[in-house]
């Protein structure tokens, strides 16, 4: 015979499915509401669900619920997070600003003991509970219960207030510890091993507030903006650094790439955006990158073969691309742009070769080519430029000083009016061997 608590669960899950369409229009509802309560830099996104039927039974199951209440209706309605609604910032500290616009927001008190936002008396909110609250792994979490009264039935609801580490080490903890249900032998030595990582994760969290907040607390602008990359290379290159010991037991010197990376960050976002809203887009780089699961042996796929209209940008992404699995140095450095960048491989590398390229394009270091012939001129340099450095082959053509000698030999060929293409070829071979 079957035990009955199952059939208690089978009826409950039935009534939660009965009644999934409201509590998905309640969780849109309280994710705007969310939003407006808690706007400003601070936020960046407001997440909602309502319980998967999978993930309810688990947890009548783990926490013992059929004991707890007579009535599936009972239960249902006593599930704190039935809707979770999760709150994201950019950094720890953040959590405790959000938190505070939160509570200054529900000002209208209720007999039952929680708040409410004026207009909103239906979307309740308890705040007497202390804050942060701690998790039984040692951890802090702002973590607040609600209740939702719509249409004559209540909605349990939990908002979680978290930044960006705590969301990514969350789910990384929640898959690895709390829902696997494997016996894993030494489970508290790793345990202790991932914990190890989260403060790694903490520092690289504190790394880049201090970025931010030194960028907002010296307005920059125009040149100065220049200043922050030495910071962010820096950053970048803890992150790296850190997953690669953790992975292979060794790491390698990455300052130099490091540096052409966050270059190119600033590169890609400098230009279009105002400089508050482009250190933020770097800031999103830099932690996204040390979030991702690097592998640092394996080979790269692009995902296509890369191909551009530019005959320069062509030549030197194509002979590039080529060796990406032969060289480690250009594996390791393309596979930490793609950490940055995400998505898809073909599309950022193609945004790197076009910022690479556009340094050796740039029409004022031709300005010495007589007019009528400066496209000419220009054309046979980068034709030459492209033999070059793909047959160089290594990462150092992509660094700082090689691009400012390859700029300098530009600048004298054309000052001269060179136009013998085996002078240019050896002229710019020079260049890139730092032989000048």
């Amino acid at each position: 015979m079957r035990l009955q608590l199952f059939d208690v669960i089978d009826d409950t899950i039935a009534l939660l499915d009965r009644r999934r369409a409201y509590y998905q229009s309640c969780a849109i509802d309280l994710q705007n509401l969310i939003k407006d309560i808690l706007h400003g830099d601070a936020l960046l996104g407001v997440h909602v669900r309502v319980k998967s039927e999978k993930s309810f039974r688990e947890k009548i199951l783990r926490k013992k619920l059929y004991l707890q209440y007579d009535t599936n209706y009972d239960l249902l309605n006593n599930l704190s997070d039935l809707i979770g609604v999760r709150a994201e910032c950019r950094f720890m500290r953040e959590e405790k600003l959000l938190y505070t616009l939160l509570c200054e927001a529900c000002t209208q008190p209720h007999s039952d003991g929680m708040y409410s936002i004026p207009g909103h008396q239906n979307i309740r909110f308890l705040l007497s509970a202390r804050q942060p609250q701690g998790q039984r792994n040692g951890l802090a979490i702002y973590r607040i219960d609600g209740i939702y009264h719509k249409n004559g039935v209540s909605a349990p609801f939990e908002l979680q207030i978290k930044s960006l580490v705590h969301v990514f080490w969350a789910e990384i903890e929640h898959e690895l510890i709390y829902k696997n249900n494997s016996y894993v032998p030494m489970n508290e030595f790793i345990k202790k091993l991932l914990y190890a990582n989260y403060d790694s994760l903490r520092q690289i969290d504190g790394n880049l507030q201090l970025i931010y907040d030194h960028l907002y607390a010296s307005q920059l602008a125009g040149e100065e903006y220049l200043n922050i990359q030495p910071v962010v290379a820096k950053a970048l290159s803890d992150a790296f650094a850190l997953r690669m010991r953790n992975q292979m037991g060794y790491s390698l010197r990455l300052s130099s790439a490091c540096d052409t990376l966050a270059r190119y960050l600033a590169g890609r976002f400098h230009k279009t955006r105002q400089a508050g809203d482009a250190v933020n887009e770097m800031l999103s780089h830099v932690r996204r990158a040390a979030m991702e699961d690097i592998v640092f042996d394996e080979m790269i796929e692009l995902g296509g073969a890369y191909h551009s209209d530019n005959p320069f940008r062509n030549a030197v992404g194509c002979g590039l691309s080529r060796q990406f699995n032969l060289n480690y140095d250009i594996n390791l450095f393309f596979r930490m742009l793609f950490a940055l960048e995400q998505g898809n491989n073909i599309d950022a590398y193609s945004n790197f070769i076009g910022l690479y390229c556009a340094r050796f394009e740039d029409e004022t270091l031709y300005g010495a080519y007589p007019e009528e012939t400066r496209e000419s001129g220009r054309d046979a340099i980068l034709a030459r430029l492209s033999d070059v450095l793909c047959a160089y082959g290594d990462i150092a053509i992509l660094y700082e000083d090689a691009i400012r000698n390859i700029q300098t030999a530009i600048r004298e060929l054309c000052a001269k009016g060179c136009r013998d293409h085996e002078t240019i070829r050896r002229r710019l071979e020079s260049a890139v061997l730092f032989q000048e």
